[in-house]
């Protein structure tokens, strides 16, 4: 089952879900998501990853797809050449789907299933396969999401918080060296909620969704380290509803630097609604009010 983190980097997000629904035991599959887990009786952390990156949907038109010709290494980092079609390396987020593989193949090894894990698709267009796992989801005992998919800013880890938070939970990383980052969103965030918290940890890559994309090797390789030695089953982790950061985004220099993820994400889901016909602007204000959240675009 061991894969090499360049093999994935090659593959369409097609090819990846069918690669997990045949060599995986899966207790749910889905045409949005795939779940892993072998349903202990104690609560486990969530690990969340995504199977898309931004190839999957920029480079939808003209079908590229990535070869191992398309990177280049030195030392500990990968990138792209300079001569490669693609739109990005893909480091984000198969950075941290080789990470969950690796940590399947060590609990099945060992036999300590301290983890489950949700595969996600579509995460770069507005979260879909974890919106559509919040309505149909199998039952489990989840204590925690732990996402596997942020940036590693200039080599460094980081674990990113987004406002459901428990500090017990955070103070577990940040005790290990990780630095406490405000988050913009991701599959672990739109599962959270105001009783199970979420925190998404650095898995190695860089100046995401850009031509410019690095992945480090050995920041990838030291979080799955840290999670093979971690042991977070059975305990609790309740929400402090403290968060960060206020959410409003009524301060336009506090997440300027967050605007290239969201508006990526923003700028694909509006061009869909627009597509069926739709007010992108209307769905995105309603959607908001029905959550009961601040319309922040």
């Amino acid at each position: 089952m061991k894969m090499k983190i360049e093999h994935l980097l090659t593959l369409t997000q097609n090819e990846l879900y069918t690669y997990l629904i045949d060599t995986l035991t899966l207790i749910q599959v889905s045409s949005k998501f795939l779940v892993y887990s072998k349903g202990t009786t104690d609560s486990n952390p969530m690990l969340c990853v995504h199977l898309d990156t931004i190839n999957t949907h920029k480079d939808s038109l003209t079908s590229y797809k990535a070869t191992y010709e398309d990177f280049v290494y030195t030392n500990d980092v990968i990138e792209l050449s300079k001569t490669s079609s693609l739109s990005c390396l893909g480091g984000d987020d198969r950075a941290g789907v080789w990470i969950a593989l690796e940590l399947i193949k060590y609990m099945e090894d060992t036999g300590d299933y301290k983890y489950d894990v949700g595969f996600f698709l579509d995460e770069e267009i507005g979260c879909i396969g974890s919106g559509v796992f919040c309505y149909d989801r199998v039952n489990l005992n989840t204590n925690c999401y732990i996402g596997l998919d942020r940036r590693s800013t200039d080599g460094t880890d980081e674990v990113a918080v987004y406002g459901n938070d428990n500090q017990k939970l955070i103070d577990v990383f940040v005790n290990l060296g990780y630095k406490i980052e405000a988050g913009s969103i991701t599959d672990a965030s739109t599962l959270s909620n105001s009783t199970i918290p979420c925190v998404n940890l650095s898995v190695g890559y860089d100046y995401e969704h850009t031509k410019d994309e690095v992945l480090h090797i050995k920041c990838m390789e030291r979080t799955l380290s840290v999670l093979k030695d971690l042991n977070l089953v059975g305990k609790e982790y309740p929400t402090d509803n403290t968060p960060y950061y206020n959410y409003n985004f009524d301060d336009g220099d506090t997440y300027r630097y967050y605007d290239s993820d969201i508006m990526f994400e923003l700028d694909t889901l509006k061009d869909h609604l627009i597509s069926l016909g739709e007010d992108p602007d209307e769905v995105i204000e309603l959607a908001y009010l029905k959550i009961g959240g601040d319309y922040v675009y």
